[in-house]
C-alpha cells in the first residue's frame, strides 16, 4: 500500500476511534518500514504500537467489550460488567505482565493467526485454597 494510503487510513481510524483499523494501518506501515530496512523506525513504531495497546486496556475502566446482537438474539444473552477492574487487584508486577500478555494476544488473535499461531485459551493458577467453604 503507498504510504498516503496508509497516512489516510491511519487519520481515518483514528478520528473514527477505530483501534482494529488503526492498528492494521501501524503494522502496515511497520512491515513497509522493514522492508526498506528502516529497522530502527520499524522498531520504535512496534513500541508505540504495544505501549498504546497496553494502556488501551486500561483507560476505560477496563469494562468488557460489549456484544452488538440483533434485536431476534438479545434474548439468549445475559451479558454483565464486571464489579472489580485489575487496576484495583493487589498483584506482583509480573502476575500483571502476565495478565496483560495473555490479554494482548486475545486482542490481536488475527495477528497471531496470520503467522498460524492461536492465542493461549488456558491459564494455570496455582496458590493456597481460598476459605471460603466447609472442609470435612
Amino acid at each position: 500500500m503507498a504510504r498516503a494510503d496508509l497516512i489516510i487510513k491511519l487519520v481515518e481510524a483514528g478520528s473514527l476511534g477505530n483501534m482494529k483499523l488503526f492498528n492494521k494501518t501501524v503494522e502496515a506501515m511497520i512491515a513497509e518500514e522493514r522492508s526498506k530496512n528502516h529497522n530502527i523506525l520499524a522498531d520504535r513504531l512496534t513500541d508505540v504500537l504495544r505501549e498504546s495497546n497496553k494502556s488501551q486496556l486500561f483507560n476505560n475502566d477496563n469494562k468488557t467489550n460489549t456484544l452488538s446482537l440483533n434485536k431476534n438474539n438479545q434474548s439468549l444473552f445475559f451479558e454483565t460488567i464486571p464489579d472489580e477492574f485489575l487496576r484495583n487487584l493487589i498483584l506482583e508486577p509480573k502476575i500483571i505482565e502476565s495478565i496483560n500478555e495473555l490479554i494482548q494476544e486475545h486482542f490481536r488473535r488475527d495477528l497471531l493467526r496470520s503467522y498460524n499461531l492461536e492465542p493461549r485459551n488456558r491459564v494455570i493458577l496455582a496458590g493456597p485454597p481460598l476459605e471460603m467453604g466447609k472442609h470435612h
